[in-house]
């Protein structure tokens, strides 16, 4: 009786991974991450550029919108002074000075970039600047290879109305 009981137990296989098994896998994984992450900062910068786009293309259309509602005109300003918009703009009436919005700052992997540094909308809601000529807004990534798709020009036409397209402004 004693041999058949002892003949039962040893036949059993246990259940669970052994370590090899366990590190062969971690090799794995870490093996995927580490070809996905080039890849997955390249998705998250062209979703940076996106998003700058459209929170610009928004604020455009509401200080246009203002300027048609309020009667006024209204600038729109970088914050830095310059071409350069990734500091973040203001929003503000020109009668009274009073600040309607203000922009964030943009993400640091983002070159943010206006062919003016402030633009006047109108009380018919057409746009003017300092400069002259068309406005446009051109938004890329600061990466070394950064592709056509990356990239967000957002453009005005004279009558003040904002699109973004996808690519670089020419």
């Amino acid at each position: 009786m004693f041999p058949a009981r002892v003949r039962r137990e040893t036949g059993r296989r246990q259940a669970g991974f052994n370590v090899i098994e366990l590190v062969v896998v971690i090799l794995i994984v870490a093996a995927l991450a580490v070809i996905a992450l080039p890849a997955m900062n390249k998705l998250i910068n062209a979703q940076r550029t996106k998003s700058s786009a459209f929170d610009l293309l928004a604020d455009l259309t509401y200080a246009r919108s203002e300027a048609i509602a309020r009667g006024t005109d209204v600038i729109m300003s970088s914050t830095s002074g310059g071409e350069l918009w990734n500091s973040g703009w203001t929003i503000r009436e020109t009668a009274g000075g009073t600040v309607l919005r203000a922009g964030e700052a943009r993400p640091s992997g983002i070159e943010f970039k206006g062919t003016s540094s402030a633009l006047t909308f109108e009380r018919t809601g057409r746009v003017t600047t300092a400069e002259g000529g068309t406005v446009a807004f051109g938004i890329t990534p600061k990466d070394s290879d950064v592709q056509e798709y990356q990239k967000r020009c957002v453009r005005l036409d004279p009558s003040g109305r904002a699109r973004s397209v996808t690519g670089a402004c020419t």
